[in-house]
């Protein structure tokens, strides 16, 4: 098997190339990282949230999920049922229990 190296780039034009693709890429989204006791998130926000981009997609969403009702979303908690303080949503494949 022969190897062959390919030839250094010059390295103004990489760099060149580099700061023309960030600036029609935009400026990056940043990491947002949370450390608690027990907990390690790290956020990375693609949309800003009250942009019109990201209007639509919640838009979207509200009109596509199908929420539970009331009764089906109630828990059960040392013996007594309670009513979920906010709308639920289950996922997964139809038929599936």
């Amino acid at each position: 098997m022969k190897v062959t190296k390919r030839p250094r780039k010059e390295e103004g034009r990489d760099k060149a190339q580099d700061n023309k693709r960030a600036k029609e890429q935009g400026p990056q989204p940043a990491w947002t990282v949370i450390k608690r006791p027990q907990l390690h998130l790290r956020i990375l926000p693609l949309l800003p949230a009250r942009s019109a981009r990201a209007r639509e997609f919640y838009q979207r969403l509200e009109r596509e999920v199908e929420y539970l009702s009331a009764e089906q979303s109630r828990v059960r908690v040392y013996g007594q049922w309670r009513d979920v303080p906010r709308k639920q949503a289950g996922y997964g494949d139809r038929g599936v229990k």
